[in-house]
């Protein structure tokens, strides 16, 4: 039996540059990881998911024209209610 062994790209805390009307913004803002460069993850501990924390996730994803996303909230007893998946239909 042979194993096929892929290597995964992963970057933490990532200054992703923002260009906005021809102009470069160099620290436009900080995604806490992209993983093989097509899947953002944002990393929360807080009691409950707003819509707001949604939100940010989404503008991330517009920012950098990647299209799948996952919000992650630590603060659970489960993990699997902690994740939510964003997607931008671009």
């Amino acid at each position: 039996m042979s194993y096929l062994r892929v290597a995964t790209l992963f970057e933490c805390e990532i200054n992703a540059p923002i260009r906005y009307e021809g102009h470069l913004i160099e620290q436009g803002f900080r995604a806490d990881m992209i993983i093989d460069q097509c899947l953002l993850v944002e990393n929360k501990a807080v009691s409950n998911i707003l819509p707001l924390h949604k939100t940010h996730v989404f503008t991330h994803l517009k920012l950098t024209g990647l299209r799948p996303g996952i919000l992650a909230n630590w603060n659970c007893r489960l993990m699997k209610n902690g994740i939510t998946r964003i997607v931008n239909d671009l």
